[in-house]
């Protein structure tokens, strides 16, 4: 954990390109991270196994998404939304299906249990209502290039704005499931066009 905090000063991102997890789980481990982050930067956070709004309390400062991966995060999603410095929330399928008891976040299609279709809905309205930006969780299994486009897709016509990776090789498929269809973006220029009939 020492070689990421020393790595930050001279690694020269630009700040709004740049989105740190930090540690929650020990307190010594999040004020080291605190003051690592603190000498950076670098103000965007995803603060990850938040419980409720006070979690947050000592990461007030920064730009933060809160990733809710516990039971008790779904009951206060909207409260932690609310919270002023949040700036997206997230959520985490793994970690929230162990603290239910489940074995599984995915049926046998690939696609999320009930629970957790419920648990990603709330996110997205909880965010929605606090005019803030929904990221899905990511998927676990990373080399599945077609289940990821699939759920990327999902989350965009759901509302998701986006959505966390946790290997490289996600990346392409997130963006083609985001990514406009050539029907949507011929309607979009033809929205776009009948506007400006309209001006003229």
């Amino acid at each position: 954990k020492e070689f990421p905090r020393t790595a930050l000063l001279p690694c020269g991102h630009k700040p709004d390109r740049v989105i740190i997890r930090v540690n929650t789980n020990d307190p010594v481990e999040a004020e080291k991270d605190r003051e690592a982050i603190a000498r950076t930067h670098y103000r965007k956070l995803v603060i990850p196994k938040v419980r409720d709004a006070y979690d947050l309390t000592p990461w007030q400062g920064w730009e933060l998404i809160p990733q809710l991966e516990t039971p008790a995060s779904m009951v206060h999603a909207n409260e932690i939304a609310q919270l002023p410095g949040v700036v997206a929330l997230t959520w985490g399928a793994e970690d929230l299906t162990a603290a239910l008891g489940g074995t599984s976040s995915l049926e046998d299609n690939g696609e999320y249990s009930f629970t957790l279709s419920f648990a990603r809905s709330l996110v997205l309205f909880a965010a929605a209502n606090a005019k803030i930006d929904a990221l899905d969780a990511p998927l676990k299994n990373y080399k599945n290039f077609e289940l990821q486009h699939r759920h990327a897709r999902s989350a965009r016509l759901a509302g998701y704005a986006g959505a966390f990776c946790i290997h490289p090789g996600q990346v392409a498929a997130v963006r083609s499931g985001f990514r406009a269809t050539g029907d949507e973006t011929e309607i979009a220029r033809g929205v776009l066009q009948s506007s400006t009939d309209g001006v003229n």
